[in-house]
Order: structure tokens, then C-alpha cells, then sequence
């Protein structure tokens, strides 16, 4: 954790991880799930920023019977267990949270709204006890959500494996800190997501930085770079 990052600007230090071919594509190939989660526990974090569609795309998975809400989880402050941050101020994934809220190894889930979010949805979060932050009009104001993350939870370090819909919304706001990407030993036909798919900055480029390269075996590579701000 970055204690001196988060007193310094009062937001949580964000790492954007992923898998990727060496195209840059997330799907299309066949990801070793064990190597990128174990790379995500490594690093230790507070809380693990989820978009609603990441969610979405799990919800076949999901049994019909997993609607039934499991009420909000005890846990103490020795608890190191990460929270989940899930994005939904369209109130999508209403009827879906309590099957992950059930998981063993996160300590709740955390819900980010904005004013622009229905309000039975808002009524269904404060019913079944969800901490949730509203900030925002139409969309989640991410950098205001964070520094409540901060302040009302102590979440110092997020980590985030989405989809580029919420990866290029950090990267535009200038919230991402640090850059972790598995590199897998494929290269994936056209018409597959791009990590960092039509991306808009507020300027030319972002300049990385390395911060450390590692062969993994079975011909997959880490590579971690300092966002330069």
C-alpha cells in the first residue's frame, strides 16, 4: 500500500491489471486464469473496481436461486479481505449482487450511483444494506468516489481487471497510477476488444515508466509500468 500517495492527493492508488495477447486483445484466447490471479493477489490490495458489464458477462453463471440476499456480511478492521467497488449507476445488476456478495473472499460489495440512477434502485441498495456513494449527474464521478473510498473505508490501493469501457474512463481522467499487464503468447484475429480500445486523452499520449519485468514461464511475461503524471 502507498500510504504517502494517498495522503499526498487523498485518492486510492489505482493499478490497472490485465491479460493481454500481444495484439492487446483481452478476449479471442484462451487466458491463464491462474497466473492472473495470482499476479492480482501479489499485489496486495484494498478493493477491486468492478464495471457493471464485467458482471454482466459472468451472470450465466449465476443459479436461479442465488437472488436471494444474504444480508450485509460482518467483518472487523483486522479483516484483509478486499472490498468490491462495482460501478452501476444504471442500476443493471439489480437482482445479481447478492450471489457475489456470498463469496468468501471479498468482504462486501461497495456500489457506485449517481444522481442519474433510478431510485427503486437506490431504495433496493439502502433496503439490503449496501454501502453505496452517489456523486456524479449522469455518470459516476470516479475521482470524487475514490476520495470517499479513502476517507469513509481506508481504501488505499484499488486494482481493477475490467473491461476498456472502465479502463479508458481512468486513463482519461488521469486516475491510474500503475499499468500491469500479463503478456499471453498469442496474437488474436480482428473484431476482439482491445484493452485500450479508442482511447481519448486530454493530451498527446501517457508517458510509462518500467517498473519491472518478469519471465513467468510458459512463455507468459509480467510487465509493470508507472503511470508518469
Amino acid at each position: 500500500m502507498n500510504h504517502e500517495h494517498n495522503i499526498v492527493t487523498g485518492l486510492p492508488r489505482v493499478i490497472l491489471h490485465n491479460t493481454i495477447s500481444l495484439d492487446g486483445s483481452l478476449k479471442g484466447f484462451e487466458a491463464d486464469l491462474s497466473i492472473h490471479y495470482s499476479i492480482a493477489s501479489s499485489l496486495k490490495v484494498d478493493a477491486y473496481l468492478v464495471g457493471s458489464q464485467t458482471i454482466l458477462d459472468a451472470s450465466d453463471e449465476i443459479p436461479a436461486e442465488a437472488d436471494t440476499e444474504p444480508g450485509r456480511p460482518e467483518y472487523d478492521p483486522t479483516d484483509i479481505r478486499p472490498f468490491w467497488v462495482v460501478v452501476d449507476s444504471r442500476s443493471r445488476l439489480k437482482g445479481l449482487l447478492p450471489y457475489f456478495r456470498k463469496m468468501e473472499y471479498l468482504k462486501d460489495i461497495i456500489v457506485l450511483i449517481s444522481d442519474a440512477t433510478p431510485k427503486d434502485y437506490q431504495e433496493y441498495l439502502k433496503e439490503r444494506d449496501y454501502p453505496f456513494i452517489r456523486t456524479g449527474k449522469q455518470k459516476v464521478d470516479l475521482a470524487d468516489a475514490f476520495r470517499q473510498l479513502s476517507l469513509d473505508f481506508r481504501i488505499e490501493t484499488l486494482l481493477t481487471d475490467s473491461g476498456p469501457g472502465l479502463t479508458n474512463a481512468l486513463l482519461q481522467k488521469n486516475l491510474v497510477d500503475e499499468i500491469s499487464l500479463v503478456l499471453a503468447p498469442f496474437v488474436v484475429k480482428k473484431g476482439q476488444y482491445k484493452i485500450f480500445n479508442e482511447l481519448e486523452l486530454n493530451s498527446e499520449h501517457i508517458r510509462l515508466k518500467v517498473l519491472d519485468t518478469q519471465n513467468l514461464g510458459n512463455d507468459h511475461f509480467w510487465i509493470r509500468y508507472q503511470v508518469k503524471k
